[in-house]
């Protein structure tokens, strides 16, 4: 395995850790909103 392709799957690993976490995060927003939003 030569140092670009290690640095490009670190590469892809960090993106794709980033994804999942802003994706969480996002659904975490929309329960909160729903939450917090509710008509009475």
């Amino acid at each position: 395995m030569t140092d670009a392709t290690l640095l490009f799957s670190e590469f892809m690993i960090t993106l794709y850790n980033g994804f999942s976490i802003r994706k969480e995060s996002h659904k975490r927003l929309q329960r909160a909103k729903a939450l917090f939003y509710t008509p009475p």
